[in-house]
């Protein structure tokens, strides 16, 4: 699928949303804490419909995000022993990555899962079930093990935390996080100063806000509002 194909696509099922008038616009996580923190001016959503907060993506989208996070890590050469998928949006996407891989390669990768449980009205992660990916009866709790752990979206960071902890604590060792898109604002330097961990990511959210504006899915007016807000709330 061809970008522009592919970005047109996420835009009209209501993967990427806009909302750039005074005083509206999207909660994040962050609002959880800092509740007066500037409304996002543009959301991600790419969950599938089986997902506990069902999301817009299609079969055929899913498997594109599937084939572009696996030519990232073609291109930059990462190195794994498994992966798993953050739930709950990774989860889907890191079937897919596997299905492109084994396509290109004709091997699969063993596939790690994530227990989360919610526990005091928050999501944790709790553990690692049993392996669920071909392949995976033969991978063993060993630090020369590296796990590639992928999800969505990351934002400032935080919530990947738990995700690392669960591993590093059960003897493995992560030292690449993959998403389909860094919304720049300081995720890929918390990961590296407090985990050591470096970002990979697919797509940048100014990446993605040109395209759409290229394509003529998004207004010149609104790219510049949500780049604005972008490094308005970067964190350093």
């Amino acid at each position: 699928m061809r970008p522009k194909e592919f970005f047109k696509k996420l835009f009209e099922v209501g993967a990427v949303k806009i909302d750039t008038r005074p005083g509206y616009g999207f909660k994040m996580r962050i609002h959880d804490t800092q509740p007066d923190a500037p409304l996002s001016p543009i959301y991600l959503n790419l969950r599938t419909p089986d997902n506990p907060k069902p999301g817009p993506l299609t079969l055929e989208l899913v498997a594109e995000i599937g084939r572009i996070l696996w030519n990232v890590v073609e291109e930059s050469d990462i190195a794994f022993d498994g992966i798993c998928g953050i739930p709950n949006a990774g989860v889907p996407l890191v079937k897919a990555f596997d299905a492109a891989a084994f396509s290109d390669s004709n091997s699969h990768s063993p596939i790690l899962t994530l227990r989360k449980e919610v526990r005091n009205n928050k999501p944790a992660f709790t553990g690692i079930a049993d392996n669920d990916g071909l392949g995976a009866t033969n991978f063993k709790k060993n630090r020369q093990n590296h796990v590639l752990l992928i999800d969505d979206v990351i934002t400032y960071g935080g919530t990947k935390d738990g995700a690392v902890k669960v591993f590093i604590k059960q003897g493995y060792t992560i030292k690449t996080i993959l998403v389909f898109c860094d919304r720049q604002q300081g995720g890929t330097e918390h990961l590296y100063n407090k985990q050591g961990i470096k970002l990979e990511s697919a797509f940048t959210l100014s990446n993605i806000v040109d395209m759409l504006r290229s394509i003529g899915c998004v207004s010149p007016a609104d790219c510049s509002i949500v780049l604005k807000y972008l490094e308005e709330t970067r964190v350093q």
